[in-house]
């Protein structure tokens, strides 16, 4: 017998469910991108708190500069520390920003709820308040 060629159709429908399975497994790896870019903010603010927490204690001091603390970050101009004396409760908050690129949303679902989270479309804020025996 003969051997029968696939049909124009028969080829169509097969690559149409290659495109589909295609477009799905894109779509699955952006968003784990997306995921991996705000788990990596995340860990950063979090590392940068740390560090601000941990200046506190041994040196007593505050400081606005990220160079003063102990972190490796990939885009320091990604962040901002901020750490302001309040005398009258003899505490330091300590506010690290972030204003990349990365979406604020996904970060902020990602940050421990210990602190205080503001987020706008331009930043995400992550903010602490440690008491400081001075």
């Amino acid at each position: 017998g003969m051997r029968r060629a696939f049909t124009i159709v028969e080829l169509l429908i097969v690559l149409g469910i290659i495109a589909l399975l295609t477009s799905v497994v894109i779509k699955v790896s952006a968003d784990a991108v997306i995921h991996a870019r705000a788990l990596q903010v995340a860990v950063n603010i979090t590392s940068i708190m740390r560090a601000a927490q941990s200046r506190l204690l041994t040196n007593s001091a505050t400081t606005a500069n990220l160079a003063d603390l102990d972190v490796n970050l990939e885009f320091p101009t990604d962040y901002a520390l901020d750490m302001v004396y309040r005398e009258s409760e003899s505490a330091v908050e300590v506010k690290v920003s972030y204003i990349g690129i990365v979406s604020k949303s996904h970060i902020s679902g990602l940050l421990a709820p210990d602190a205080t989270v503001s987020e706008t479309e331009n930043e995400i804020a992550y903010s602490k308040v440690f008491p400081v025996y001075w």
